[in-house]
């Protein structure tokens, strides 16, 4: 039987005697998280259940009435929230973002466990479309699970679905660029997790993420040791899909650290795995990345072509971007500056739309670089200007480092003094923010 969209226990438990891979073949189970983490939670416990002490002479294999009474409640009541929190859903994000949080203060009654869980999928359903709808969502989320009543639900299931929300609005502002907040987030998670026995496998997840953030901030070493860690517990778990995102994530890691070749044969090894379709397709791109950095432009090309379809196929819009992205920087390495700047005018808007405000910044020293190479230097400061009056109308003026390093190649403009090497300079800053802005640019006017 299921219980509205979810699947009950009984349906979860006929999956333990069935392949790993049968969770891929069943449609409901490879997209829903809530019901792929009660299924670990089943096998975390059948597990436990094969050990011997378990069924030592002390312990009664009776089963007690009110344990039974309980765990029925809880199941109960996590059935009717969900139900109720279907409806609610589509009525609190009805409209702008901007309105989600008023709309929220005006019906308490939606505070319940259930429109967290609403949230959490909504959130991931986002976050590849319109990833500053996620941010705003999860962020809700968190608001919600926090002030979730402590006697309302049992201990390590609130302690867990918290943690769950954190780790989920880190991944949001991961996705958005913002490094150091998704950092924050995540060690709230963890300190959710910590000592819930059913988290293990979320905490392996919250350590991939914590893996390729760590990568960006130039921590390699702490980056390729968490992957690892979290490679150990995804295999553990038989989880194919995630033991391929914690793998890639140690072949980018090693793609910064110009460790190219062995990075290259840990995507390769990705493309042609028993894994689903997303992690083919970013393996194919990866693979493109090392081709470039190689020098090897054709196969990069031809692979980023195969990248970008495959995004488009699975509706991966913001991933495609980043390929098509990708494949216009492989346009300008070849010399081929006009096909690179078309492709760079296409994507900025696509990045401007998506609220995904540093690579705005990025994509436009791209093409103030590029414009620079070919000799239209005139062009330059419009293209600053257009992007800082993006930075305004979205409210990070006084946040975004992003917006001093444009205002820096604008003043540099006028003085005469912007070089290749100075947009080089600034990019490798946004790229890995460890120091303060206004000392990087001091550094550059010397």
């Amino acid at each position: 039987m299921m219980i509205e969209q979810h699947y009950d226990e009984e349906v979860l438990a006929e999956f333990l005697a069935e392949p790993r891979d049968a969770v891929s073949r069943d449609k409901h189970l490879a997209s829903c998280d809530i019901c792929l983490g009660s299924l670990d939670t089943l096998r975390a416990t059948a597990r436990t259940l094969k050990e011997p002490a378990v069924w030592g002479p002390s312990i009664s294999t009776a089963p007690r009435p009110e344990t039974l009474a309980f765990l029925r409640g809880v199941a109960k009541t996590m059935a009717d929230e969900d139900a109720t929190a279907a409806v609610w859903i589509k009525e609190l994000l009805a409209g702008p973002r901007e309105e989600w949080a008023a709309r929220l203060a005006e019906h308490p009654e939606w505070r319940t466990g259930g429109m967290v869980r609403r949230l959490l999928k909504a959130g991931d359903e986002a976050v590849a479309i319109a990833p500053l709808d996620a941010v705003t969502i999860t962020a809700i989320a968190v608001q919600l699970a926090e002030g979730l009543a402590e006697s309302a639900y049992p201990r390590t299931a609130l302690r867990h679905l918290r943690g769950l929300a954190h780790y989920d609005y880190g991944y949001a502002l991961w996705y958005t660029g913002a490094m150091r907040e998704a950092v924050e987030t995540l060690d709230s998670a963890n300190s959710h997790f910590d000592g819930v026995i059913a988290a293990e496998f979320d905490r392996g997840r919250a350590d991939l993420m914590r893996s390729m953030i760590y990568d960006v901030l130039e921590r390699r070493d702490e980056a390729l040791s968490i992957a690892n860690v979290a490679a150990a517990v995804f295999a553990r778990y038989e989880d194919n899909d995630r033991f391929a995102a914690a793998r890639s994530a140690s072949a980018i890691t090693l793609q910064s650290a110009q460790r190219i070749r062995e990075a290259l044969a840990i995507h390769a090894e990705v493309s042609v795995a028993s894994v689903s379709d997303r992690w083919k397709v970013s393996a194919i791109a990866n693979m493109a990345l090392c081709y470039r950095d190689l020098g090897d432009f054709s196969r990069a090309a031809d692979c980023l072509v195969r990248a970008i379809e495959g995004y488009e196929r699975l509706g991966m819009m913001t991933f495609r971007s980043k390929s098509r992205w990708a494949l216009a920087d492989v346009f300008a390495r070849q010399g081929k500056y006009e096909q690179a700047l078309s492709l760079y005018d296409e994507l900025r808007p696509e990045f401007e739309e998506c609220g995904m405000a540093n690579d705005v910044a990025m994509i436009s020293l791209d093409i103030a670089e590029t414009l620079l190479t070919i000799g239209r230097t005139d062009e330059i400061g419009e293209v600053c200007r257009k992007a800082m009056v993006y930075f305004v109308a979205s409210n990070l003026s006084q946040t975004e480092p992003a917006l001093r390093a444009l205002a820096y190649v604008q003043e540099a403009l006028v003085a005469g003094r912007v070089t290749p090497a100075a947009i080089r300079g600034i990019r490798a800053f946004l790229l890995a923010p460890t120091e303060e802005p206004v000392r990087l640019f001091a550094e550059i006017r010397q």
